[in-house]
């Protein structure tokens, strides 16, 4: 897993982690890859991912709307959108 923090999307590429996956138009979503060419996702939905903290304490972390690329060669974890899941006090 890669995490990218000029990534707007979270982008998975195995099927079986997706809680349901949704079939998608590819005129709804598309990504510009390394070399500006253009790839389409083939679903969307939730991955559940577990995250271990400084503590060493494990939490599950639900990141919404990810992107189903089984062509991609990494899974890509998108900083922005998971900060969306660690909301602050200060809505920052």
């Amino acid at each position: 897993m890669v995490t990218d923090n000029s990534a707007n999307i979270h982008v998975w590429n195995v099927k079986k982690d997706f809680d349901f996956l949704r079939p998608i138009k590819t005129t709804d979503h598309g990504v510009t890859t390394i070399g500006s060419s253009k790839d389409h996702p083939e679903g969307i939905c939730n991955v559940t991912i577990s995250i271990t903290d400084d503590n060493g304490l494990k939490h599950k972390v639900v990141m919404k709307d990810t992107l189903y690329f089984p062509k991609s060669s990494v899974k890509i974890l998108s900083c922005t959108k998971l900060a969306e899941c660690f909301p602050n006090e200060d809505d920052t």
